[in-house]
């Protein structure tokens, strides 16, 4: 019982039948590529590139670093109790 409500299922073969998508813990790695473009508020969700206005607001937003950044970024996401973002 207690392994059906950690990974959403009955332990068998998995088949057809999704595992857990709810939970994460220990770590999940990201890779960003160099010339991604960042930027300091949340994007609108609907979004196709960064000439679209951001969330409230009427003017596109602007990238922090116009050409992008200058390197790969590798981050980590650390989950125990809290989340923890490390970017190397």
């Amino acid at each position: 019982a207690n392994l059906k409500k950690m990974i959403g299922r009955a332990p068998a073969p998995l088949g057809n039948t999704p595992a857990r998508r709810d939970a994460v813990y220990g770590d999940m790695w990201f890779l960003v590529p160099r010339g991604a473009k960042l930027f300091a508020s949340e994007p609108h969700p609907f979004r196709d590139d960064d000439s679209a206005p951001p969330v409230a607001t009427l003017q596109p937003q602007s990238p922090l670093v116009a050409a992008g950044t200058s390197c790969d970024l590798v981050i980590r996401m650390h989950y125990e109790r809290d989340c923890t973002l490390t970017t190397y």
